[in-house]
């Protein structure tokens, strides 16, 4: 995990930047009500809700605005929600605030998936175009479906296969993953791991640890961030070094909430926001690297590594992965999508940045 010494960088770096927001917003934010807000965050040991959303919130938020806005932040799992149900509870108003995973509430309109379908991104850089690029289509969903106001988004590392299997060695291959059982977190990760020849099981990332246990599932899909925070290394043998996936984070605002604000609070709360994901953004740079080394041999500047045994991705994986995504994913991503212009927006919108159009065939 981060030290406190890293805390306090990243702390330090966030406040000088919006010192001359804060001078702003004291002025901007005089004459409106003050707003408390309900905020769900990510999962309590999420490094991203520990050393981001929980002093954001609970510290310079209030701060930043004057005490106009002060929040309740509370993880997801703390609640006892899974992450798949939490735009629901937004869009009723139970929350005036979420922050989770976009792949978990895609199955209220399947036109969310496109920015990220698994195979589609190999790095941080392709995720920040298909992240502007398909913007004004997820802005656009959250407003119909949920009600909500998006305000921003942003990542975790790479997403990549987390296994236990202590009877492979260091000649592992992903041949090896056919016919196991493998955590999904959505239906396009599902597709993918179908196409691996493995079996995805759907659950929330909190009943993950106990399944590997039980030997429920052989293998996780997951952030590299996510893995060491839970400690997966303790119960896993191995790590598949694909880029399977960028795990595409949220924050969002129920739109009743959003509007009882006035222009000048949204503003300054919207740049503060955009900010904060900027920050989040540079630390998921560091951090896909970081943890790669904490997962496998070290040095681990968070913890002890985890040397689980590393299987980099080789040019026939990604080939492979190319070869998924067009014969197994998008097929899948369209009949979910029936007549919604998928296809379309995703040709135009991603296609470039993943150099695949796709013809329906």
């Amino acid at each position: 995990m981060t030290d406190t010494h890293t805390r306090a960088r990243i702390c330090t770096g966030f406040l000088a930047t919006v010192t001359g927001l804060a001078l702003f917003a004291s002025v901007a934010s005089a004459q409106d009500d003050p707003i408390h807000l309900e905020v769900v965050t990510h999962f309590t040991t999420n490094p991203y809700n520990v050393y981001f959303q929980q002093p954001f919130f609970k510290e310079w938020l209030p701060s930043l605005t004057a005490g106009q806005i002060t929040s309740n932040p509370i993880p997801w799992d703390q609640v006892g929600l899974g992450g798949f149900e939490m735009m629901k509870l937004l869009k009723m108003g139970t929350y005036d605030m979420a922050n989770g995973t976009l792949a978990y509430v895609t199955g209220d309109n399947p036109m969310l998936e496109g920015v990220n379908l698994p195979g589609s991104l190999q790095d941080i850089d392709d995720v920040l175009a298909a992240d502007k690029a398909y913007r004004p289509i997820l802005e656009d969903v959250f407003e119909k479906t949920f009600n909500s106001k998006l305000i921003a988004t942003y990542f975790d590392p790479v997403v990549s296969i987390i296994c236990n299997l202590p009877g492979l060695g260091e000649d592992a291959t992903l041949e090896d993953l056919k016919g196991k059982t493998v955590r999904s977190y959505g239906a396009a990760i599902s597709d993918f791991i179908e196409g691996l020849g493995a079996t995805p099981v759907l659950m929330p990332f909190a009943e993950v640890s106990t399944a590997i246990q039980r030997g429920s599932v052989d293998c996780l899909a997951t952030s590299t961030t996510a893995a060491y925070a839970t400690k997966f290394p303790q119960i896993t043998t191995h790590v598949f070094q694909i880029a399977a996936n960028y795990s595409i984070q949220f924050s969002a605002m129920n739109l009743d909430t959003w509007n009882r604000m006035s222009p000048e609070l949204q503003g300054t709360f919207q740049t503060a926001m955009n900010m904060l994901h900027a920050h989040m953004a540079e630390r998921a740079r560091v951090d896909e690297i970081d943890y790669w080394a904490c997962l496998g041999a070290g040095p681990c500047k968070y913890g002890e590594p985890g040397n689980l045994i590393m299987i980099p991705q080789t040019e026939a994986d990604t080939q492979l992965m190319q070869t998924i995504l067009t014969e197994k994913v998008l097929p899948r991503w369209a009949e979910r999508c029936g007549d919604r212009p998928c296809i379309a927006e995703w040709n135009e919108r991603i296609g470039p940045i993943a150099d695949v159009t796709y013809d329906g065939n």
